[in-house]
């Protein structure tokens, strides 16, 4: 059930493949993921931490970085510090202009900026569609 929730999501996050944490768990010695979001998905009160599969061992240099700046990005977003977690993406998107996760985060911050989350906000991505 939850991985046809998480197969929708892709188009959302300009990813190919996303996997839950539960699956994750099973293969991170094996693949390189890194984690994209936490959502909780319709019916569900728990969030659960989702992935995009990027690679198997190893992946190319220029996706390596831009994955170190993505999750320093990813980190800031989390602590709600949006101006530094927009500069972590603008530099990723700087080498991977195309990556879907980091447009999406680089949106998120401005928004943000913007219009600041309230004081509860947990971070998690309500996903209002099965």
């Amino acid at each position: 059930n939850l991985g046809s929730r998480l197969e929708g999501i892709n188009k959302q996050y300009g990813t190919r493949i996303i996997i839950s944490e539960f699956t994750h768990q099973a293969i991170s010695t094996t693949f390189i993921c890194r984690e994209v979001d936490w959502v909780r998905v319709k019916g569900k009160a728990q969030p659960v931490k989702i992935f995009e599969l990027c690679g198997e061992n190893t992946v190319e240099k220029t996706l390596q970085t831009t994955l170190l700046h993505f999750e320093e990005g990813y980190k800031y977003y989390h602590q709600r510090n949006f101006d530094k977690a927009l500069k972590s993406f603008e530099e990723a998107a700087r080498i991977s202009p195309e990556d879907g996760p980091t447009r999406l985060y680089i949106q998120r911050c401005h928004s943000f900026q913007e219009a600041p989350p309230p004081p509860q906000w947990d971070g998690v991505y309500e996903m209002k569609t099965k």
